[in-house]
């Protein structure tokens, strides 16, 4: 008996030790085969999000358990599998309320059961919006999505989650530079807000719509009446009315730029109707593109090129921009051509025409910066550098 109780406990030793020999190495299998399911996970395999359910259902009681169902949750959202990340999430509370994930779990539970509804009903609609959030992301010109945001609104006027589809379609259009069609966005959400906090915000975006549209002063009686909902709010607002002021500056100084410009190119069409001695000729010799023309264009295309490929609004802004001065370039160098074919041009006249068109160059660009709505972008560039700004 006694020879048998020390063979047992030999036995149980050795397998003691066995055991712990081998727990390290199936941690670094278990560690290796969760990267390895997020690296295909990231690469779009859909695959993965099973195999990240395996890892917990193999050892649930390893650390990488509730990471696992974490990230496999996190890839069935992804996925437009929102029915599957709800349960995923629930097995997480379930299983690990006391882990770092349980907390965040509930909270994403909590978020897609109001998108989805608790029966799943919005699911579909649920997936097409992130689908459509996922492609817009990173976008210059996400023109398609709003498109496509739009039309899901349209169908599903119901949707739980309407508030934020038309706060994103009011915001991008904004930021497209398109307040006009930003503003009813803004107004439709409103009344579908769920908080007051949200209807307030939908209202003040929808007069700061009618700021950038220069209806300045409903945008200031909109604020007024949107005065007194908390202090906080009201720091907003008296920040809103500052821009607005300086709004209204820049409005009156784009007066000062058009009028510079079609004082500019009366000025040269009249002195180009002087140098060809009738209408006839000078209209004649305008109409003929100069040399100046042909060497700017190429610059211009690039230039619209890029700034289109990086943003759709500074698109817009450098376009005005490039076109306007190849119409001054355009109407500068005909006018000088006109004058050599009377003879030589002067230093005086050509230095004119120099000053005259730099003018014309600057009044463009700042049409097309407030235009665009760039003037504050700039400004935060200058003083805090280009990351920030």
């Amino acid at each position: 008996m006694t020879i048998d109780r020390a063979r047992c406990g030999a036995v149980l030793i050795v397998l003691a030790m066995i055991a712990f020999s081998s727990a390290p190495a199936r941690a670094d299998a278990q560690s290796d085969a969760f990267d390895r399911a997020l690296r295909r996970l990231a690469a779009g395999e859909l695959a993965a999000i099973d195999d990240l359910v395996g890892i917990a259902d193999a050892a649930p009681t390893s650390p990488w358990a509730d990471d696992a169902l974490a990230e496999a949750a996190r890839g069935a959202e992804t996925a437009g599998q929102l029915p599957r990340a709800i349960g995923l999430y629930r097995r997480i509370v379930a299983v690990y309320p006391d882990s770092r994930q349980a907390r965040r779990a509930q909270a994403r539970i909590d978020e897609l059961e109001r998108a989805i509804g608790k029966d799943g009903a919005w699911a579909q609609v649920a997936a097409e919006h992130d689908a459509i959030l996922r492609a817009a992301a990173g976008k210059a010109d996400p023109r398609p999505q709003l498109d496509a945001m739009a039309a899901l609104v349209r169908a599903h006027p119901d949707y739980p989650e309407g508030y934020d589809a038309r706060i994103w379609l009011g915001d991008t259009w904004l930021r497209l530079g398109e307040p006009a069609r930003a503003k009813p966005w803004f107004d439709e959400a409103a009344p579908v807000a769920r908080d007051p906090r949200d209807a307030w915000r939908a209202r003040k975006a929808s007069a700061d719509a009618q700021a950038a549209l220069g209806e300045t002063d409903d945008a200031e009686a909109a604020y007024l009446a949107l005065r007194g909902a908390s202090a906080e709010q009201d720091g907003t607002l008296d920040q809103a009315m500052t821009d607005l002021d300086a709004t209204r500056g820049r409005r009156r100084k784009s007066l000062f730029a058009w009028a510079a410009l079609i004082l500019a190119a009366l000025g040269a069409i009249a002195v180009a109707r002087r140098d060809a001695g009738s209408w006839r000729r000078a209209l004649r010799g305008l109409a003929r593109p100069p040399i100046e023309l042909w060497v700017a264009l190429p610059f211009a295309v690039i230039l619209v090129g890029i700034a289109w490929r990086d943003d759709a609004m500074v698109g817009i802004a450098v376009s005005f921009i490039a076109g306007g001065g190849l119409a001054v370039a355009w109407l500068a160098g005909a006018s000088l051509t006109i004058a050599r074919a009377r003879g030589p041009v002067g230093f005086g006249r050509a230095a004119a025409v120099a000053v005259a068109a730099a003018i014309a160059v600057v009044a463009i660009a700042y049409l097309a910066v407030v235009r665009g709505q760039l003037i504050d972008l700039l400004i935060e560039t200058w003083k805090h550098g280009h990351e920030r700004g």
